[in-house]
This record gives C-alpha cells, structure tokens and sequence, in this order.
C-alpha cells in the first residue's frame, strides 16, 4: 500500500512539473511498451533549433536574439516571441531586395511545418502530425496565433 502512495506522488510531481515546463516530456508513438522518453534540453534550445532549421541564426552571439533570412523563419521567429519563448527576431538584408509571391500568413505557417517535417493530417490544409519536440512547439504558437487549426501528436488521441 505504501509503493501505491509513493507511486502516486512521483506520478503527481512528474505531471506538474510537466505542464509546468520544467520537465519537458517526448512520448514514442512508435508501439511497444517501451517507457516515455524525457528530453532533457530546455524549451529555448529546442525553440533555436527549429528557428536554425528555418534558416535563422544568433545575432551577434546573443541566446534569444535572433536574425532571419527566408519569411518562413522571421513568421515563424515572431510566433515564438509573441508565445515568450524568444527575444528579438530580425530580418536579414543582403543584396538587393527579393520580390516573393504574396502568401497568407496561414500559408507562411504552413511552410514552416512542412520544411520541419511534419505531415497534413488528413490533407487538411490547417491540420498537422507533429511527430518532433520541435514540430509541436512551433505548430503550438502558430495555433495559438489562430494560424493552424490542430497540432495532432501521433498515438495521443485530441
């Protein structure tokens, strides 16, 4: 009966400090009885990932400071700074200016996720599967930004 109780609280703590964002928490949708596997780094590493992917570096060195080259990248950096997960977000200008074919800022969004890997959800054009730490963060500000309709995690019912 004691275990129970103890079992119950590491339960308890490991959820709060979950949702809390202390503890950040990758979930294999891959089957198995293989435990959850827990990501050790900090939302702001995973956030300078996904921005680096997207084509964004540091500005002169600074952690949350950042300077972008394609749309993707700045729409995507200006998410996270409106969701608080990064500082400043600047616009790469070298050469002479590139004249882009007017897009949405759903369609940007949707760029954005499709270059870090995550798939349409049923060919819904506003739905995806994010299967990465990353996919999820950067789908979870552009939903919060009313861009993307569901951020679908595999094996995890919405």
């Amino acid at each position: 009966m004691r275990s129970r109780n103890i079992l119950a609280l590491v339960i308890q703590a490991v959820i709060t400090l979950t949702l809390a964002g202390l503890l950040p928490l990758t979930v294999q949708a891959r089957g198995g009885d293989d435990p959850p596997k827990i990501d050790p780094r900090p939302v702001s590493d995973v956030v300078s990932d996904s921005l680096f992917k997207l084509g964004c570096k540091r500005f002169l060195g600074r952690p949350d400071d950042y300077l972008c080259k394609t749309r993707e990248a700045i729409f995507t950096c200006e998410a996270f700074k409106k969701d608080g997960k990064a500082g400043e977000c600047r616009r790469a200008q070298s050469g002479p200016p590139r004249i882009l074919p007017p897009a949405t800022d759903a369609e940007i969004a949707r760029s954005s996720l499709l270059k870090l890997g995550s798939k349409l959800f049923l060919g819904r054009p506003d739905e995806f599967i994010c299967d990465t730490r990353e996919e999820r963060l950067v789908c979870g500000a552009f939903e919060a930004a009313g861009l993307v309709k569901t951020c679908h995690v595999p094996g995890k019912s919405n």
